[in-house]
């Protein structure tokens, strides 16, 4: 009481209110220290206990007098964005996610997706299609990529959302008929035929467990024809005959010996030669 700004004094009140298990006079004289004297240790955990203890409006009005300050992190800011976006004030979330963003590591998603979300939809969908650009080649994650591709598909923004899943498709390739899945999974098909067709386009060598996961992904998607023609473009481009065994076999199965009758004339002795029982089968 006589020296109220010695810091070494409230600091060791605030300890002893603490030990006393006096939670609202050490909640009070904590407020005081980092009002008196802001510091980042203090200031987070005085958002955390507020936010233990269901105090969500005076953690709001804290994160507010500093958002601005160097005393909060990318994921204190990310909570204020959160909290702004379920309140309804977009323009204030998207001001402090954007924040987060660039002060969080480059392998941050959660606060990005959220931002992704708020610039979607707040109409930005030009901005949230810039930062995704530059996300996916940082994250290199199927499952994370595949969320921000279905959220612009879920918005009406196919155009966009094949352009995401070109970029996948070039970043990860390996991780191309995960990611077709998903979409497939969720009722965007469309945008999994547009992947799979770049896929196709790009990949002159395909391995066979390639060549099966683009067959069964295509058939889930609803595209039966381009598999025959990218059977028919690997006998016109000469492919190593196992591959075009290979494919061939993947479409019989999935389709019906019978549905590759139009193409049988195109498989020479030395291709069926790789695949001596599926060959027998075809032949039956």
């Amino acid at each position: 009481a006589v020296r109220p700004r010695d810091i070494s004094a409230l600091e060791k009140r605030a300890e002893l209110l603490l030990q006393a298990g006096q939670l609202e006079r050490y909640l009070e004289a904590l407020s005081d220290l980092v009002a008196m004297r802001p510091r980042s240790d203090r200031l987070n955990l005085l958002l955390a206990l507020y936010r233990l203890h269901g105090r969500f409006d005076a953690e709001l009005t804290l994160m507010q007098a500093h958002a601005g300050s160097k005393y909060l992190g990318h994921s204190q800011l990310e909570r204020f964005g959160a909290i702004l976006a379920e309140r309804g004030d977009w323009t204030a979330a998207e001001r402090w996610l954007e924040r987060a963003n660039q002060i969080a590591p480059p392998n941050d998603s959660s606060g990005r997706l959220l931002l992704f979300d708020v610039l979607v939809q707040r109409g930005r969908a030009a901005v949230a299609f810039r930062l995704a650009r530059h996300w996916i080649p940082e994250w290199r994650s199927a499952y994370l990529s595949a969320k921000l591709i279905l959220r612009m598909a879920q918005a009406g923004l196919d155009a966009e959302a094949a352009a995401l899943a070109q970029l996948c498709l070039d970043v990860m390739p390996d991780a191309t008929f995960d990611i077709v899945g998903v979409l497939t999974s969720r009722g965007h098909a469309t945008v999994s035929q547009q992947m799979l067709a770049h896929w196709s386009a790009r990949t002159a060598k395909p391995t066979g467990d390639q060549l099966r996961s683009y067959v069964y992904a295509s058939v889930r998607a609803g595209d039966s024809q381009r598999p025959f023609l990218k059977l028919a473009q690997l006998v016109r481009n000469g492919a190593a005959p196992v591959m075009q065994a290979r494919l061939a076999e993947e479409l019989a199965y999935a389709y019906g010996f019978a549905a590759l009758a139009p193409l049988r004339s195109l498989l020479s002795t030395d291709v069926l030669a790789t695949r001596p029982l599926f060959s027998a089968e075809l032949a039956i």
